[in-house]
């Protein structure tokens, strides 16, 4: 939920209904929210970044590009300052601190498998195909192939040497 001022939202961080008051540093492609929460900074480093948002150029930047654009008072540059209080919301709900090497990725939707969309599909139910024997070479559904490449490549060869005679 956008609050007053630009780059002020209030998130659900926990999933529980409760909104915190956050500054939005910037969202990346993925989903993730780069954030740190208002209500536990003091009222000067409030003022401090009051001043950097409400500045003329604060719609125009994210919060990150405007931090590092400005120097506060005592001479510290704002992000270098504000970075130690940013966390990371994952598209997922996890909160987390962002580091190299990281990054919060949504959930992918694995869809029915074929052998699924086989049995409920209208052609399955009418028409009976014979399959000619198929010889097993990959692991089933949900295992991990442990086979190194060169044995996979030894077991294709096989195979088509196989089919050939």
């Amino acid at each position: 939920m956008q609050g007053k001022l630009p780059h002020i939202e209030w998130l659900d961080l926990k999933g529980d209904g409760v909104l915190h008051e956050c500054a939005i540093m910037k969202r990346d492609p993925n989903g993730n929210i780069y954030f740190f929460k208002v209500e536990p900074i003091d009222g000067v480093d409030k003022k401090r970044l009051r001043d950097i948002i409400t500045g003329r150029n604060a719609t125009m930047f994210p919060l990150w590009d405007l931090m590092r654009q400005n120097r506060l008072g005592n001479g510290i540059n704002a992000l270098d300052y504000f970075h130690q209080l940013v966390r990371v919301l994952t598209p997922s709900g996890s909160i987390m601190e962002p580091q190299y090497g990281v990054v919060g990725a949504a959930a992918q939707h694995a869809g029915p498998t074929a052998a699924q969309m086989a049995e409920t599909s209208d052609l399955a139910q009418t028409v009976q195909v014979e399959a000619a024997p198929v010889q097993e070479t990959v692991a089933e559904v949900g295992e991990a192939d442990t086979r190194t490449p060169a044995e996979k490549r030894a077991a294709t060869i096989a195979a088509k040497k196989a089919a050939q005679e």
